[in-house]
């Protein structure tokens, strides 16, 4: 007897292709990071980046166009900064004693502190 899978979860609403056309004019089809103007054939095509990462938050203040190189760079930091709070937590949770300036020297340029003190209770 075969399972069914449920059905998947969209990852973006219905109207995302117009919505994201929209952003796209209204920045002139040019990436607002690197200025680049969409060019798919060399290597430049604009896409729209969630700043808040949430793909049912289309608010215009949430939307920004981006070349896919910007795009990637922009995801890479919040994967970046999704790892590090995953490390700190899990430090923490364990108990570990954090050495001071933790977080400059293990992530230049972070937002973790520079020294975490934890109870050892």
């Amino acid at each position: 007897m075969a399972t069914k899978t449920p059905p998947k979860k969209p990852l973006y609403p219905p109207e995302w292709y117009s919505i994201a056309l929209a952003v796209k004019v209204r920045s002139n089809f040019i990436c607002q990071h690197c200025g680049h103007s969409h060019s798919p054939g060399t290597g430049y095509t604009l896409t729209v980046h969630h700043k808040d990462h949430n793909t049912f938050n289309n608010s215009d203040d949430n939307l920004i166009a981006l070349c896919q190189r910007c795009h990637l760079i922009e995801e890479g930091k919040y994967r970046h900064r999704l790892r590090q709070d995953r490390l700190l937590n899990a430090l923490q949770a364990s108990g570990q004693q954090i050495l001071p300036n933790f977080g400059s020297i293990l992530f230049p340029q972070s937002n973790i502190p520079n020294s975490v003190s934890l109870s050892s209770d």
